[in-house]
């Protein structure tokens, strides 16, 4: 008899099943055999795997067999064995552990959001956002240099400090130096000297 029909006949007589359906994992009854006691591992291995009694090996008594295996089933029959004798525990389990892994994951983002939702900006960073979603017309640009900007898709003050150069614009007929330098200003106005002196043609 291999070892995996000695483990699936342990687990059949220790659940009371005829058959095991696939559910005995071989490696973990094997496991659970060995942690037992040496006399009873003896006691299994003669009365299940070769069909002999300890008596009948010249071990012990008929009364000793039974003894040691009727221990033996008890402690394989915890529900600490269980786990580790079968397929669809060890899965549960282990979904089971999954699931709470998974709610406390859900937990840490709900806290993460809320910290986010309460926590408070620098006033400092908070005005910089501001001003540079506002619209270019807060800038007191006049009416020909907004229009150029609107045109090439430029809105908002963001939207300027986004572009790498003013070629897209001065290509344009009837914006020229004197828009350019208009555009320039204002923007130092807002305090983008950087941008202005990177940005100036």
């Amino acid at each position: 008899m291999t070892d995996s029909e000695y483990a699936v006949r342990i687990y059949c007589r220790v659940f009371n099943k005829t058959t095991d359906n696939g559910d005995a994992y071989v490696r973990g009854i094997l496991d659970a055999i060995d942690m037992l006691e040496l006399q009873e591992q003896v006691a299994l291995e003669c009365y299940y795997r070769y069909g002999q009694s300890l008596a009948m090996t010249g071990v012990a008594s008929q009364y000793s067999t039974k003894s040691a295996v009727d221990k033996a089933f008890r402690k394989l029959r915890h529900p600490s064995r269980y786990r580790d004798m079968s397929v669809s525990a060890m899965l549960a389990r282990r979904q089971k552990l999954l699931d709470e892994a998974n709610a406390k994951i859900e937990k840490l983002y709900e806290s993460l959001e809320l910290l986010i939702s309460r926590a408070s900006i620098d006033p400092v960073v908070q005005a910089e956002l501001d001003a540079r979603k506002q619209g270019i017309h807060d800038l007191g640009l006049s009416q020909r240099t907004k229009n150029h900007l609107i045109c090439v898709g430029i809105n908002t003050v963001d939207d300027l400090l986004a572009l790498e150069s003013l070629d897209k614009l001065m290509i344009r007929r009837g914006f020229g130096e004197k828009s350019r330098d208009e555009l320039l200003a204002k923007m130092r106005e807002q305090g983008y000297d950087e941008w202005a002196d990177r940005i100036k043609v």
